[in-house]
């Protein structure tokens, strides 16, 4: 827009570039890079722009390629997130004025559980997502290049939100999984492991009545942190061991 003043006989003008400011959130796991992105609506010129991070080392580009038009885009990675981190942007256009805007990057993280199955069950798969400005727009679980289907995705309180899903099949191996979240322009995996234990028991022959017999059950993986059970349908059990 333009205003004139006139003094005396003397006329100038002076223009003021009217224009919207509009950032994305940048998400990144711990470590890794996050990218911010702002987009500058209704100014024609490049302008000159400032950063202050809260903490973290950076790099910026700025797209004006299409300034005729109006556009002019802004980009920031902060190139190793450590934490959440607040960054102020400074815009200062040909006019004079500044403008000042305050973008986020917040670190996420994406765990997996571990489960113990028993050899022929199914597994239930679960996946966590902490530090999330949004809710995921795609949750997606997968048993090598197989999409598993109905997917439980929970609300998200506080940044973090929980997704589970049945295998299809029954696990009769170690088996790992993958889960992915897309969140905004981002993807996260992680890989939620199945532990499974077969108990295999052994033949008991036969033994005259009245006389003790054992009953011996093997199993597949080590049960340090389990504990054996045995019933008895009639009789009398003694000296279990296991």
């Amino acid at each position: 827009k333009s205003y004139k003043c006139k003094i005396k006989d003397t006329s100038m003008t002076k223009k003021i570039d009217l224009y919207t400011v509009s950032c994305t959130t940048g998400l990144a796991l711990t470590g890794q890079k996050a990218t911010v992105m702002c987009t500058l609506n209704g100014l024609t010129v490049r302008p000159e722009i400032t950063w202050d991070l809260a903490s973290g080392t950076y790099k910026s580009e700025i797209d004006d390629a299409n300034k005729a038009g109006g556009v002019i885009k802004i980009k920031l990675e902060i190139t190793s997130l450590k934490k959440d981190t607040a960054a102020k942007l400074s815009i200062l256009s040909p006019d004079g004025n500044t403008q000042h805007v305050t973008l986020h990057a917040y670190v996420t993280a994406l765990s997996a559980s571990s489960t113990t199955v028993q050899h022929g069950e199914k597994a239930k798969l679960t996946c966590t997502v902490k530090g999330a400005v949004s809710a995921p727009s795609k949750v997606t679980f997968k048993d090598g290049t197989t999409v598993l289907a109905n997917v439980a995705q929970g609300a998200l309180v506080n940044g973090m939100m929980t997704a589970t899903v049945t295998t299809a099949n029954t696990v009769t191996a170690d088996k790992t999984f993958t889960c992915e979240f897309e969140i905004g322009e981002n993807k996260y995996t992680a890989n939620p492991k199945v532990d499974v234990i077969k108990l295999t028991a052994v033949a008991v022959s036969a033994v005259p009545a009245g006389s003790p017999y054992t009953f011996t059950c093997s199993y597949s993986e080590s049960l340090e942190n389990y504990k054996m059970i045995w019933s008895v349908v009639k009789g009398k059990k003694t000296n279990t061991k296991g």
